[in-house]
């Protein structure tokens, strides 16, 4: 097997969980990929946008162009700190932890999907094998 076949492999799971997600969170008016802006904004309340751009390993304008939408939506809350106008913290609302649930719900799906018929130590193994390659990439210049 070529070594380019893990990565296709990879983004080939990736691709088919995205657009499953994309068609099970329409309901909640959630568009294209803005659930893992959502997902981040709920579990890291008070990050920033350049915190989020980091954490999802994404552009700054991605990032711009998702929270605005869920904005919009009512999902995420803009404040500015007192101490520096020019920062902005992004909050869920209520909204959001409501859809936040369901979205984790949909998540852990998925993941006993991807480790189906894997033993327990398969399943430990293929994660830090994953995370050793995320690594490796990042740490790629």
């Amino acid at each position: 097997m070529l070594k380019n076949n893990v990565l296709r492999k990879i983004g080939t799971i990736s691709r088919i969980v995205a657009s499953k997600s994309d068609i099970k969170f329409k309901k909640y008016n959630l568009q294209k990929g803005q659930h893992i802006f959502l997902v981040r904004v709920c579990e890291h309340p008070g990050s920033n946008l350049m915190e989020l751009t980091q954490m999802l390993n994404v552009d700054k304008s991605t990032t711009t162009k998702a929270i605005q939408k869920l904005e919009k939506a009512g999902y995420i809350i803009k404040i500015h700190p007192k101490n520096n106008q020019k920062v902005l913290l992004l909050f869920p609302t209520e909204q959001a932890i409501d859809v936040y649930e369901h979205i984790i719900d949909e998540e852990n799906i998925r993941a006993e999907l991807c480790f189906k018929g894997f033993t327990k130590k398969e399943q430990q193994q293929a994660i830090h094998y994953l995370e050793r390659m995320c690594q490796n990439i990042e740490a790629y210049k």
